[in-house]
């Protein structure tokens, strides 16, 4: 069941996180970082895949399979790379950091909460819901970050220690959610 929530979650990243952080890392004209950004594979696919679904159309079963592994390799290349990014950073604090750890590790969630309240989820819905915003920061951010030469050793010790503190916030998430 916690399939719909995953997929929605990765739809709002997909379709309004990823986008606006290209725009934010291209500078520039807002329009022209804006076409930029949508016309990367990273939001282009998603949006292609979407409307097959939403269309009904069925993919060649060889594209299917294909695809099919290149996602069950994706975590592991994401922890992989995520590994390659943490071992050239000097871990330390900051306000950028403190911000980010409290935006992403305490203030999503809770948003996340009171959206699913205000649109009337309930129960295990409701619970998925909660524990995707307990989650740690993505990959993606200092891997973008990275790509385009800005803000890239903030945003992976934003997600180290998002990650270290998400170590007891999933726990005690997961007592929370227990109770909704």
């Amino acid at each position: 069941s916690a399939v719909l929530a995953v997929i929605v979650g990765n739809l709002i990243y997909t379709l309004l996180v990823l986008p606006l952080s290209l725009v934010l890392l291209s500078g520039g004209g807002a329009r022209q970082a804006l076409e930029k950004a949508l016309r990367q594979p990273l939001v282009l696919l998603p949006l292609l895949g979407l409307a097959c679904a939403l269309l009904g159309i069925r993919l060649p079963q060889l594209l299917v399979s294909a695809t099919d592994e290149i996602g069950r390799a994706a975590g592991g290349v994401a922890l992989f790379t995520l590994g390659l990014i943490l071992s050239g950073i000097r871990p330390s604090l900051d306000r950028d950091i403190v911000l980010n750890l409290g935006l992403k590790n305490l203030l999503q969630p809770l948003v996340m909460l009171a959206v699913g309240v205000a649109v009337g989820l309930q129960g295990e819905l409701l619970q998925q819901v909660f524990l995707l915003g307990v989650l740690p920061a993505a990959t993606a951010a200092p891997t973008l970050a990275m790509a385009h030469g800005v803000y890239s050793e903030d945003a992976a010790r934003s997600v180290l220690f998002s990650t270290l503190l998400a170590i007891p916030g999933i726990a005690l998430g997961i007592v929370l959610a227990a109770h909704l």
